[in-house]
């Protein structure tokens, strides 16, 4: 989702470190309040629905959680697209959060001391698909 309408790849290696990876980069414009800086120029000449649009932008970020718990599974996805459910109110906080903790509390809000292994992707295996 989030491929077809920002119009490029997850990760792009030539890019600025604030836009190589696609999932940070549309987090870090939507935490600016600018989700829609991401969008692909080719559809911006176009009639849409920014509510839609918008709403695929956030669903995409869902959708590509690293915690499998939290994506949703397809049949939410049909819902929320079809805006028969709503997306939660704390979707950026979700969207953020990068572990569920075990113990104490299920928010899977990450604390300030909590860290990430980098993941590192070769441009080859980019290029080649799976």
């Amino acid at each position: 989702m989030l491929e077809i309408a920002c119009g490029r790849r997850p990760i792009l290696s030539r890019a600025s470190q604030s836009e190589m990876v696609l999932t940070d980069w549309v987090l870090q414009c939507w935490e600016k309040g600018d989700i829609m800086q991401v969008l692909d120029q080719k559809i911006v000449g176009q009639d849409y629905s920014e509510e839609q649009v918008e709403l695929v932008l956030k669903l995409g970020l869902l959708c590509s959680h690293p915690v499998a718990a939290i994506r949703p599974n397809m049949s939410s996805v049909i819902q929320y697209l079809e805006n028969v459910v709503q997306l939660p109110h704390n979707l950026l906080d979700i969207a953020k959060a990068r572990e569920i903790l075990h113990g104490g509390t299920e928010s899977g809000v990450c604390p300030e001391s909590c860290s990430v292994a980098p993941l590192i992707f070769t441009e080859s295996f980019i290029s080649h698909g799976r």
